[in-house]
């Protein structure tokens, strides 16, 4: 398997044509594979949004806090893949953001299935509510299927994320394991899936 790209690109590239973007396209949106500089800074802006920074406060906190950490986190060798809606021009804006990633799970069930291949995905303001979460996920399966290979791929989400958990149900994963979790000072439990054949 090749290894996932480590650095922000000059320019974001098309998917492989067999993805199927049919239901994202109809709405004037469009998943690329690449992070560049503006997409960057478009990240960086977006993880502040207040329903990112109740399911995903690491985004703003840290993983994407800067452009500087947006770099950083892209040198761990992630497939980026934004969703983008063209405002004039040229000119693309950030209406969600998928990747997927080699990472080692917390927990001992998926360590013991092989599970290394992260998966996550959000949307931003102006595309939530509006029923992407399901094709997006399913696009950005599809494309790291075709380029790296579904092997081993495994996410972790809130367990009152239940919106979450049943689009990842509609796009084959499974529930593995749930663990205690705490955000904002409120214990909530975090809940462990894994992709097909890995899902016990």
């Amino acid at each position: 398997m090749s290894e996932y790209p480590s650095m922000l690109v000059d320019s974001i590239s098309p998917l492989p044509s067999d993805v199927d973007q049919t239901e994202l396209n109809n709405k004037g949106l469009y998943v690329f594979q690449g992070l560049d500089r503006g997409l960057a800074e478009q990240l960086v802006k977006v993880s502040r949004q207040p329903h990112i920074d109740r399911y995903c406060s690491d985004d703003a906190a840290s993983r994407f806090h800067d452009l500087e950490h947006v770099i950083a986190w892209q040198t761990k060798g992630r497939l980026a893949l934004p969703l983008v809606k063209y405002t004039g021009e040229g000119a693309v804006k950030l209406a969600g953001f998928g990747w997927m990633g080699y990472k080692i799970p917390p927990i001992e069930e998926l360590i013991n299935q092989g599970a290394e291949t992260t998966f996550a995905i959000r949307l931003y303001e102006g595309a939530t509510n509006d029923h992407n979460s399901p094709p997006y996920t399913r696009a950005i399966l599809q494309a790291n299927d075709i380029l790296y290979g579904n092997q081993g791929v495994w996410l972790e989400t809130w367990g009152d994320n239940i919106y979450a958990q049943k689009t990842y149900e509609r796009a084959g994963f499974q529930k593995v394991a749930e663990i205690p979790g705490e955000r904002h000072g409120e214990k909530i439990p975090r809940v462990f899936m894994v992709l097909g054949q890995l899902a016990i």
